[in-house]
């Protein structure tokens, strides 16, 4: 028997909007540029691929950018070079937050 859907389960409102009532809170948004910026600040530096599975970031190069002009943070680019698993040279980008003297 396949099925469809009027024979789907409703969702049950109660049980949402008790939460809401009880007090729970609920997540508070946060913009990529505000998650990459507190991750910039903790951990000092971010590469693409690190955006991309943290922060389902895939233009790490434009909040790089917006980081720099809207905050004013000074960021540098650091260009790498490693062997890939295939043993390629590839090259890659790390930004890193600049230390404030």
């Amino acid at each position: 028997m396949s099925v469809g859907m009027d024979d789907q389960k409703p969702c049950d409102k109660r049980r949402f909007y008790s939460g809401i009532r009880k007090g729970v809170r609920l997540m508070e948004y946060k913009s990529q540029n505000d998650m990459i910026h507190e991750h910039l600040v903790t951990f000092k530096k971010i590469t693409k691929r690190q955006a991309l599975q943290l922060y389902s970031c895939d233009r790490l190069a434009a909040r790089i950018s917006d980081l720099r002009h809207d905050r004013g943070l000074k960021i540098r680019t650091v260009r790498r070079r490693k062997k890939n698993r295939f043993g390629k040279i590839v090259t890659y980008v790390v930004y890193e937050l600049e230390e404030v003297a």
